[in-house]
């Protein structure tokens, strides 16, 4: 265009777009109008509603087989199911009321059954009382008091059956409209975008004819540039954008041309530079990923002794205003307290130990950060692992300016080792208990012979006294007669095998013979 209007590539551009964006902004929101339209009637969605109606008549059903498993076995758990459920069905009907919104203009159908619904739940455990009461006066139920139980059943599972059929329709309806409105968003969009591609390609090709042809020719100067030719002389075809950029373009050639040679010279310098470089870099680069895999492999072998020691270890972040952080624990810290590395890495210390073990930690991390040494202590907590005792250790790790930021923790576990220790004292509690009841004779002796103590149902049957017993006169080998003796190896033997021996029959020398009668 050598006269006239002299356009711009941005006004032609402008255009264009408008030709193409007009229509599709009309017809966008024309269907933003018709989908908002069909969208009020996807608000009728009654899904929640449905799900609590049906929770209620699921958990009455199961209250009312409850009931009648009670009258029949007698089991009181039967008995508390239902009282349980009793305890929670207002609060349900409370929930449905809200949710289905049974005040609002044409709901009084659902409202008439909801009301059947609560006066029905009420009649049931009025009458499930009634049959309670008669089973555990007299162990059975009349046949009347059943008759009546089941006529209230039947009448309130019919208002729970017609509501929950509504609510059921309800939701159905508002499933259809919300997949109507999805029908018509697809076809909008189909329709959209076959105008816009329409629109675009009539637009693309009425812009073309004005700015193709210098763009071929700048493709054409562009091929030859990068084929090392510079001396492709290029003439401005307009005065717009295009023809500046020819200008431009021109510009650029000359200084390309005048620069080749300067960097040629350049590079053939700098090669050598940077061949020296290179190789410096290789052998830093060499260096570091040496470092780098014996790094990585001493943290593998500290994880491998982290997560296999056989007591609890964990790393506690020290933060400001008195904060502690679980930052990780090992294995045996999972299987010790039975919760998973989410419920505690990231946690707080606050979060994971309960009270009173809370109170005694906090103190003794303060106590190991003041005085900048390892403190110990003994700890039982409860976990969902149960109840646990251990020999904690805590330990500051200090930064280069000296400050704790870090507490290193390890746990011995003595739970079993308690309670052991407690199964012996029980254990020698009752044998004392039952030595002295004298009901038999009992005697403690070791494997050699000498008897340590006896009771006195023992000694009488042996006719010795205390005083012999404490005077060590008492000896079971020379008590027993010889023939009887290989009968004691055998059962110490057996002893040292299973931990016990069978009862066996035998005979004691006796100091005294007893009076004939």
């Amino acid at each position: 265009m050598r006269g006239g209007f002299k356009m711009k590539i941005h006004q032609k551009l402008n255009l264009g777009f408008l030709s193409i964006l007009g229509p599709i902004i009309f017809i966008s929101l024309l269907a933003v109008w018709l989908i908002e339209d069909r969208l009020g009637r996807v608000s009728d969605f009654h899904s929640p509603t449905l799900f609590s109606i049906q929770i209620i008549s699921s958990g009455t059903g199961n209250a009312i087989q409850e009931s009648f498993a009670y009258v029949i076995s007698g089991d009181t758990h039967e008995k508390e199911d239902f009282l349980l459920w009793q305890a929670e069905i207002a609060g349900q009907l409370e929930a449905f009321q809200r949710t289905a919104a049974l005040g609002e203009l044409g709901e009084e159908a659902e409202k008439a059954l909801f009301d059947r619904i609560g006066s029905g739940v009420g009649l049931i455990i009025d009458e499930a009382r009634n049959m309670f009461d008669a089973y555990e006066s007299t162990g059975s139920v009349d046949a009347e008091v059943f008759t009546r139980y089941e006529a209230v059943i039947d009448q309130t599972f019919q208002a729970l059956d017609a509501l929950i059929e509504i609510e059921r329709t309800e939701v159905t309806d508002s499933e259809e409209a919300a997949l109507a409105v999805i029908s018509l968003s697809e076809n909008i969009v189909i329709v959209m975008l076959i105008l816009g591609l329409v629109l675009t390609f009539v637009s693309a090709r009425v812009i073309a004819r004005f700015i193709s042809r210098p763009l071929t020719q700048l493709r054409t100067a562009s091929q030859a540039l990068a084929q090392g030719d510079l001396d492709w002389k290029l003439e401005a075809a307009s005065k717009d954008e295009l023809g500046d950029l020819t200008h431009s373009f021109r510009h650029m050639a000359e200084q390309l041309k005048k620069s080749r040679d300067e960097l040629e010279a350049q590079v053939r310098s700098r090669t050598l530079e940077l061949q020296t470089t290179v190789e410096k870099l290789q052998e830093e680069v060499l260096v570091r990923m040496r470092a780098e895999d014996a790094m990585r492999e001493s943290e593998k072998n500290l994880s491998l002794i982290y997560d296999t020691v056989g007591n609890v270890l964990y790393q506690i972040g020290v933060e400001p205003g008195d904060t502690f952080r679980f930052l990780s624990v090992n294995q045996a810290f999972l299987d010790a307290t039975g919760f998973t590395e989410e419920h505690i890495v990231g946690k707080r210390v606050d979060e994971v130990i309960p009270e009173p073990s809370l109170s005694l930690v906090l103190g003794k991390y303060k106590q190991a950060i003041e005085q900048n040494r390892s403190v110990k202590w003994e700890e039982t907590s409860v976990y969902p692992s149960g109840e646990k005792t251990g020999d904690v250790t805590i330990t500051p790790a200090l930064n280069e300016e000296g400050v704790c930021t870090h507490l290193i923790g390890s746990v011995h576990d003595i739970t079993e080792r308690l309670r052991a220790e407690q199964e012996i004292r029980s254990n020698a509690e009752r044998f004392e208990r039952w030595k002295a009841s004298n009901f038999i004779g009992i005697l403690q002796s070791n494997a050699e012979g000498g008897i340590s103590d006896a009771n006195d149902t023992l000694l009488a049957m042996l006719g010795y006294t205390k005083q012999d017993l404490v005077e060590g006169n008492l000896d079971w080998t020379t008590l027993t007669p010889p023939e009887f003796l290989h009968l004691d190896k055998t059962a110490m033997e057996e002893a040292a095998d299973k931990g016990y021996w069978t009862p066996f029959e035998k005979e004691y020398f006796l100091d005294f013979l007893p009076p004939l009668k």
